[in-house]
């Protein structure tokens, strides 16, 4: 605990997230923080030439597309870190992966052949708002899909996503419902995002080893080829 008892420490320690309180969303704010600082952290390593990118599984991975596509300033002269898009300044990083991601926390779509709401998934978003008012999910500033419009007029970072036709609980539509936004954006599919589900019913990194029925290649070595294919490298 921060020697500030309003405030507590990051996953890297000495670094405080976000205030702690009322607010339902502190939670995730922590954890996304997290990710900003550490991309930050790592833009100003020496042995970094400023060029990131983040890969985040399952709740991971809903982190990593929030972060980047956040485009909203956080911090300032005297505020909590991390700083994010200060003075104009492009945080974000330069690309992402994602497997299995929460892309709309309020979709609870029943999952393929259900016709029940998924309970799994409903306690997985309280798990990452810490709220249980449905009703708020859907207009909260960190769910995923309501940051979109703010990456594109801020000039938009390549992602790529993936999943499984039984993936749980990041139900199968839930991909599907970010590829219709991005397509209602005039976002251009393989140059600004990339999507891919694969049969079966892995969640996350259990499909990181699968062949992704499309090339002779895993799902690791589909991402992997993304970020070098985003960086220039060979």
């Amino acid at each position: 605990m921060a020697s500030n008892p309003t405030i507590i420490d990051g996953y890297i320690p000495g670094q405080p997230c976000h205030y702690t309180g009322s607010d339902p969303n502190a939670q995730y704010n922590t954890e996304l923080d997290d990710i900003k600082n550490a991309v930050k952290a790592m833009r100003a390593d020496s042995r970094c030439n400023g060029w990131v990118g983040i890969l985040g599984a399952s709740a991971g991975a809903t982190l990593a597309i929030a972060a980047t596509l956040d485009t909203t300033p956080s911090g300032g002269t005297g505020a909590p870190w991390p700083h994010w898009f200060q003075s104009g300044h492009d945080d974000r990083p330069q690309c992402a992966v994602m497997l299995s991601a929460i892309y709309d926390f309020a979709d609870c779509t029943p999952p393929e052949g259900q016709t029940e709401t998924d309970h799994v998934f409903i306690h997985a978003v309280h798990n990452l708002t810490r709220t249980l008012n449905f009703n708020t999910w859907g207009t909260l500033q960190i769910n995923p899909v309501n940051l979109v419009p703010g990456a594109v007029a801020h000039g938009w970072r390549p992602i790529y996503m993936f999943n499984s036709f039984g993936d749980h609980p990041t139900a199968y539509h839930q991909l599907n419902t970010m590829v219709c936004l991005l397509q209602s954006e005039g976002l251009t599919l393989n140059s600004d995002y990339r999507y891919l589900t694969i049969p079966g019913e892995q969640h996350a990194t259990e499909y990181w080893n699968a062949w992704d029925h499309q090339t002779p290649n895993t799902i690791g070595e589909d991402a992997i080829a993304f970020f070098k294919a985003q960086a220039g490298l060979p």
